[in-house]
């Protein structure tokens, strides 16, 4: 019921997973009227299991106004742009004369500002969208109190557990049969009342003194801040120390942006980013450096082992805030530390643009450019070159496509906006390595947008940290992947950023015709992107990451319903739970136990320990190995399991492979003695960037002929242990490997044997036998059934059952059956040719498909035999059988009262009406007054004789007599029948004049 409901109600992301977690974070008692739909009914029935009885609930349904609601043109007025004075206010905002280049960069700086401003406020606005809106006072139900209540309650452990005591030992009791008076339940009740309440005030003098300390108490010690302390009363049963540090949130009020903990007992540093659109960008960055510098700090009191950075419904914001940051904590993060984007080439595009433009041409040194992909330099004519395109197809309707022009890749360098740059100038670890991947946690619950998307999902392909994706499985679907980020393209606009384009146009010579006008209502809003985003790997620099999934490594499938006394506690809790979590999978049972990874992660820190991999950087300098996790893939879904989760392996200590790059560097192909070889090389420098803030140290370091680019199980014998030395993976070290055929796979054994095992490790068989059961035969190993003749076994090679095939084998009507012995649904008619036999039709597996079917409507007739096409059963068919009264029988030969007039139609013959039992009925009489004719037979309808029925009939003065004739006519004749006439009369009365 959750997952339809998020489904339905729930826009925000493609993700099942982030869909569910978001709508189960908020309270069903309460939603927003402008995020979901409005109930259809004034009433709302729950029902729910208690103590596995169902329970049924109804609430009235209430809508709350936060503003009375007046007319449309008081809450959604007109925008100014569409009065009479608009056109005058534009002119004059058009003739503004740009001169000195310092006028130029000042009107530039000014645009940068409203831009920013505008990206801001869209970030908030999308903050609003995806975080639970806060509670109103509900008509029914007083929320606070109760949520109060139910704080008091989990709070109160030793309560808890007593109570679940006492209520294990009434299920014991129950057992075996004890019972006490009333009285004795009455006093014991009573006892246990005056427990409770002695316990809560215990409980609120432990809260008291644990209370959080105000913000202006907090002191300074050596220009650090002192954190608060506190202690996180649980509500599971973990024994582990939950004592925590916390610091004062930035801002000091509102809205929190940026908080910093550390759990005591773990060491573990947390960063909690609300948002990459800040109140202040030098604020927010002194910030995030202060306690990175703090947790890093091994002299620190506050030094943290590991570091967790929580993300958690992070709107977006600035690029620059989100890219620096990365490059701040993750100065090992290589290149492209930016972007790659490309542009839809469209007539609005065009005027934008030109902005980038200008930058890049002429104010390069100070402004965010668009650069060349391959080395920052800078890239003017970006919009215009290249004639990419991209076509997009409907998936449903393959008819329905469009095809866009979009620019060739480039990057926009924002080295120039960089605001961490002056403040690491002395810090002793600037440009050093910090943490380790294995290290690091990003929590995100997939409510992750914009540029908070670009930030965890560049983490997550480059494997800077260890991703935790906090939310249920998709009931529906457990399977389900989960993306890690949601709205990831490259830039984002709305309908405000176009009209400060217009005010730009003096500098940048916008067209402003060919820029859309504010929308009619002020409070209407248009949001969308320009730009598409790519990966930030080699493998991934082709693909959209708007829709690239960068799943999480692990789950933490968190209850969002447990209420907490305050935020601080439900943060500090899940970061626990994360924790127990991680330890719960990657933590080993002994310090003896071989140490477990995840498949991508490589242990560089224990191939250091063991003296290993060193001969690896011989001839790669700059790079860093490691040993490798026994899970790892080939590629990167290979080394995930179904739902995207990161598989769970033990390192290889045999095993060293390349892990990343040292800082200042980056992976490429290159070509050494004119072969491509993958190697870490310096990371390209844009304008105003000096090596060395790039490229801090360029030592080499040394190595020893003795080093080797191998494990400590270089040697082995047929008895040591796998836990030790994990058996090989790759065939050739799987092929000298002395435990082969016993503790490990032996790769030329017929069920080890892959497409791509070299002969050079397994010769090919020349036994035939051998041969057809070799999954190299026909590539690099013969195949025996390639070459066939008429004798050849068919127990070695079998009749291929596919006639495109059977037709050129020569045992053909021999050892094998004739072509089109064996037909299938889609053997092709030039193979084999539809029958024209009927009889053969009707077993032809293709008919109906490629070939005629000879019972279908279009091809049965009269003649069509019953043992090829038999009678139908069903009256609906038989009557639309060409054979119906001859071979098959007629549904309407005989016809009944009850006979549906849709199976046997009326008949429009009154001859045949006369006689179907239905008339007057479902089908005409012939003889009811309405429906007699002129020319109805009297041998199915006589006359009447009745003069008054006889005057209606169409057939009088013809067929029938006509009662007013002057045959008829006679002095008893009614006039009501037959009215006098008036001419008549006339004649009369001169006949009896002459006779006088």
């Amino acid at each position: 019921a959750l997952m339809k409901f998020a489904d339905e109600e729930e826009p925000i992301s493609k993700s099942p997973v982030v869909r569910l977690y978001r709508a189960t974070k908020q309270s069903f008692y309460q939603r927003s009227a402008l995020q979901f739909r409005h109930p259809e009914n004034s009433q709302i029935t729950l029902s729910y299991l208690s103590n596995g009885e169902s329970q049924t609930l109804t609430y009235n349904v209430y809508v709350y106004m936060s503003e009375p609601i007046g007319n449309l043109a008081d809450l959604c007025p007109i925008h100014p742009d569409y009065t009479l004075n608009a056109g005058k206010n534009q002119i004059q905002k058009n003739r503004l004369v740009v001169d000195t280049e310092e006028e130029q960069r000042k009107l530039a700086e000014e645009y940068q500002l409203r831009l920013d401003e505008q990206q801001i406020r869209m970030t908030r606005e999308l903050e609003e969208w995806i975080r639970p809106q806060p509670l109103i006072p509900h008509p029914e139900i007083d929320i606070e109190q109760y949520e109060q209540k139910y704080d008091e309650f989990w709070e109160d452990e030793e309560l808890i557990e007593d109570l679940q005591g006492k209520y294990e030992q009434k299920q014991q009791k129950d057992k075996i049969g004890d019972t006490v008076d009333e009285k004795q339940v009455h006093e014991q009740k009573q006892k246990q009342d005056e427990q409770y309440q002695q316990e809560k005030k215990i409980i609120k003098q432990i809260q008291k003194e644990t209370q959080q300390t105000k913000p202006n108490e907090t002191e300074y010690e050596d220009g650090v801040i002192i954190p608060h302390k506190g202690r996180l009363k649980t509500k599971t049963r973990s024994n582990e120390d939950t004592n925590y540090q916390y610091w004062n949130p930035y801002p000091a009020s509102g809205i929190i942006q940026l908080q910093a903990y550390r759990l005591t007992s773990r060491q573990v540093g947390i960063l909690y980013i609300g948002t990459f659109g800040p109140s202040d960008q030098d604020a927010f960055a002194n910030y995030i450096f202060m306690y990175i510098r703090e947790f890093t700090n091994t002299s620190s009191q506050y030094h943290c082992d590991r570091l967790i950075l929580d993300v958690q419904g992070n709107g977006g914001g600035l690029i620059r805030c989100g890219r620096f940051a990365l490059n701040l904590i993750f100065p090992q993060v290589g290149f492209p530390l930016y972007q790659i984007a490309d542009t839809v080439k469209t007539e609005l595009n065009n005027e934008m643009e030109k902005i980038d433009i200008f930058s890049t041409r002429f104010n390069y040194n100070q402004s965010e450019i668009a650069s060349w992909v391959g080395n920052l330099t800078q890239k003017p004519n970006f919009y215009s070159i290249g004639s990419r395109t991209r076509k997009t197809v409907d998936v449903n309707d393959s008819s329905r496509w469009m095809t866009v022009n979009i620019t060739d890749p480039y990057v926009l360098y924002m080295g120039n906006t960089d605001i961490y740059r002056n403040k690491t100038i002395n810090w002793n670890l600037k440009r050093k390595e910090l943490y380790s991947p294995q290290d690091v946690i990003v929590i995100t619950d997939g409510n992750c947008a914009s540029t908070c998307s670009q930030f965890i999902k560049h983490i997550g392909q480059k494997h800077l940290a260890r991703i935790a994706g906090i939310g249920f499985k998709n009931p529906l679907d457990l399977n389900s992947r989960f993306d890690s980020g949601i709205c990831t393209s490259a830039t984002v606009f709305n309908i405000d950023s176009m009209q400060a384009l217009k005010q730009s146009n003096p500098l940048y010579g916008i067209n402003i015709t060919k820029i859309p006008k504010n929308l009619y209502r002020l409070s209407s809003q248009l949001t969308w992107s320009n730009r598409g985003g790519y990966g930030y790997t080699p493998e991934t620099q082709d693909k959209l990451l708007e829709y690239f999934i960068v799943d999480p490594d692990f789950r933490v499938e968190s209850d969002p319903f447990v209420s907490y006394a305050n935020d601080t506690w439900k943060r500090i809790s899940l970061y626990f739970e994360v924790l127990q979590r991680e330890d719960a999978l990657l933590k080993s049972a002994s310090p003896n136990d071989p140490k477990k990874c995840l498949s991508w992660e490589v242990d560089v820190s224990g191939a250091q320990l063991l003296g290993n991999c060193k001969g690896c950087v011989r001839d790669d300098q700059h790079a860093v190995y490691g040993h490798a996790c026994s899970t790892r893939g080939a590629n990167e879904m290979l080394g995930r399991e179904i739902d995207g989760s990161a598989k769970i392996g033990i390192v290889n200590t045999s095993k060293c492979v390349f892990s990343y790059c040292k800082v200042g560097y980056y992976r490429a192909v290159v070509s050494i003695s004119g072969d491509p070889t993958e190697q870490c090389i310096l990371t390209p420098i844009g304008p105003n960037q000096a090596r060395a803030d790039v490229t801090p140290d360029q030592t080499l370091d040394a190595v020893l002929p003795d080093d080797n680019c191998e494990g400590s199980c270089k040697y082995i014998t047929d008895t040591t242990p796998t836990d030790m030395c994990p058996c090989p993976n790759d065939p050739a070290l799987q092929k000298v490997d002395p435990r082969k055929g016993t503790m490990c796979p032996d790769p030329c054994n017929q069920q080890q044997l892959k497409s791509y095992t070299p002969i050079t490790v397994c010769s090919c068989s020349t036994d035939p036998i051998q041969q057809v059961n070799d999954p190299r035969k026909g590539n690099i190993c013969p195949d025996p059934c390639q070459t066939l003749t008429q004798t050849t076994s068919i127990t070695l090679c079998p009749c291929p059952s596919d006639p495109s095939l059977l037709i050129n084998d020569p045992r053909q009507g021999g050892l094998c059956p004739l072509t089109c012995s064996t037909i299938t649904a889609i053997t092709s008619t030039t193979i084999c040719p539809c029958k024209t036999d009927p009889a053969q039709q009707i077993t032809d597996p293709r008919k109906g498909g490629i070939c005629p079917d000879p019972c279908s409507s279009s091809n049965i007739n009269s003649n069509t035999p019953l043992n090829v096409c038999p009678c139908q059963t069903d009256p609906f068919k038989q009557v639309n059988d060409p054979r119906k009264g001859g071979l098959c029988p007629d549904p309407c030969a005989i016809i009944i009262e009850s006979t549906s007039t849709s199976l046997c139609p009326c008949s429009d013959d009154q001859s045949l009406q006369f006689i179907d039992p239905r008339k007057g009925t479902t089908c005409p009489d012939p003889c009811n007054q309405q429906e007699l004719k002129s020319q109805t037979p009297i041998e199915i309808c006589p006359c009447q004789t009745d003069p008054s029925q006889q005057i209606n009939d169409p057939r009088k003065g013809g067929l029938c007599p006509n009662p007013c004739s002057s045959q008829l006519l006679n002095s008893s004749t009614p006039t009501e029948i037959c009215p006098c006439s008036a001419t008549n009369n006339r004649k009369k009365d001169a006949k009896i004049f002459m006779k006088v």
